[in-house]
């Protein structure tokens, strides 16, 4: 069906329209529920389950047109945004967009401690990081959703490119900032910084040292996970980095000229799969009409076909920033801060440019990896180029912008404290990971309930 497009039947200039004069700030947040004594996944479904978690919030705080389905899977919150079940039963919050960092990060914290006092009557935890740390794939419970078998037959299909496929889809948890962008020549701009910045910023977030109850050789087992999915369905980055920051229009014409010849998963949730690319990107085969059931709109489906590639930088409408693992629960305000500071003032995504513009593709490629490995001691490949230092200065410029932002009147002086958690990791030249790892591994006692003791969100 996105065969239309390269035909001229939808103009994708307005796909990715952005939103002409807004700045807002949005936020996503995943955390995995779990048994607080064995910190195991809650299943899905059952009476101490996350399903059962999202019905008695929204009882209590969400917000339901007419009688909640007994099956639905998200709740609109009564001030704006939902809660939803990920594909594994982790727990979704999505805000909705605000103005100013400080309120996005007030409505998430509200949310997040109503979500934990409703697990905790039921007998569960929310906690915090990028991966449920103590729950093997294969005891995992899955929705019943179509779709999902659909996803995990194609990674499966693809052998070592897709086999951690299972893993992100059901395990991970990050955090997700999203921003605006107001016409195609802005869009390069903020895109070409946030694509270079993300590997190196990604280190200031590693999150997930445990998996499937053991020690990962990993600080972000969660980013290790992402270098085995599909790797043409993430690898838009090199199109925007190759583009420049001042491509303007060509660049989306060249990621829909991608998209077009990334085939499509499904087409709706009753769709059958489609191995048709070689994931080496060898494959020169477009999407057509044949992958859907008719069901669906070509417009829907090509917003649909938009969620099935997952890249650290997603752009739709808005720019979606995907590369953290969830972090602490006292620095999840850090996330919109920093992307914030960096892309909404002008001076700083200018000096951001500037710094980026010293590196390569070929030196970015793989970068993801070694952060996942090394944390703030990763280094570009080949050179002596420290991953710490290049995100100590990104720091500091987003820092200066933020700050530029509260002198104007478009961010609270709260915004400023945010940020604190992460100069702490600059500082200190530790990651959360390793904390959470020596924690582990000492005081803690390789205990799982001490674990979720300690890293479980607050109740209200």
């Amino acid at each position: 069906m996105l065969s239309h497009i390269a035909d001229g039947d939808i103009d994708p200039t307005r796909i990715f329209s952005g939103r002409l004069g807004q700045e807002y700030v949005g936020l996503e947040i995943e955390c995995a529920l779990v048994d607080p004594e064995t910190g195991v996944s809650a299943p899905v479904y059952g009476p101490r389950s996350s399903l059962a978690t999202l019905h008695k919030w929204a009882e209590s705080f969400g917000h339901v047109d007419g009688t909640l389905r007994s099956d639905a899977l998200a709740v609109r919150h009564r001030r704006g945004g939902s809660v939803s079940l990920e594909l594994g039963g982790a727990i979704e919050y999505s805000s909705p967009p605000a103005k100013r960092v400080a309120d996005v990060v007030a409505g998430a914290r509200a949310t997040m401690q109503e979500l934990s006092t409703v697990a905790g009557s039921l007998d569960l935890a929310l906690i915090t990081g990028g991966l449920s740390p103590f729950t093997e794939i294969s005891a995992l419970q899955w929705i019943d959703k179509p779709r999902i078998a659909l996803m995990r037959r194609h990674f499966d299909a693809l052998g070592k490119h897709g086999n951690r496929g299972s893993h992100v889809m059901g395990l991970s948890t990050a955090i997700q900032t999203t921003l605006d962008y107001a016409n195609p020549d802005d869009l390069s701009r903020k895109a070409y910084v946030a694509v270079g910045a993300s590997p190196f910023l990604a280190a200031l977030f590693v999150n997930s040292p445990i998996a499937e109850g053991k020690v990962s050789q990993s600080l972000s087992e969660r980013m290790r996970y992402w270098e085995s999915v599909d790797p043409r369905r993430c690898a838009f980055q090199d199109i925007v980095f190759a583009a420049g920051p001042n491509a303007g229009k060509e660049l989306i014409d060249a990621l829909v000229e991608q998209l077009i010849h990334t085939p499509a998963i499904y087409g709706s949730d009753h769709d059958r799969i489609n191995n048709s690319c070689n994931c080496d990107g060898s494959d020169d085969k477009r999407t057509t009409g044949s992958v859907t059931d008719g069901s669906i709109s070509v417009d829907q489906y090509w917003r649909l076909h938009l969620s099935q590639v997952w890249p650290q930088v997603r752009i739709r409408d808005t720019i979606e920033l995907r590369a953290f693992d969830s972090p602490p629960w006292s620095a999840i305000g850090a996330a919109p801060a920093l992307w914030a500071g960096l892309l909404y003032d002008s001076k700083s995504t200018e000096d951001a440019t500037d710094l980026l513009s010293r590196f390569s593709i070929n030196e970015l490629a793989g970068l993801s990896g070694q952060v996942a490995r090394e944390g703030l001691r990763a280094t570009v490949s080949g050179s002596t180029v420290v991953v710490g230092d290049v995100a100590r200065d990104l720091l500091n410029i987003a820092e200066d912008g933020l700050s530029r932002r509260i002198q104007g009147g478009l961010e609270s002086e709260s915004a400023f404290q945010l940020l604190e958690p992460i100069h702490e990791v600059v500082d200190r030249r530790r990651t959360f990971a390793e904390d959470v790892r020596d924690s582990w591994l000492g005081a803690l006692g390789e205990s799982p309930s001490r674990f979720v003791e300690v890293y479980r969100i607050p109740p209200m």
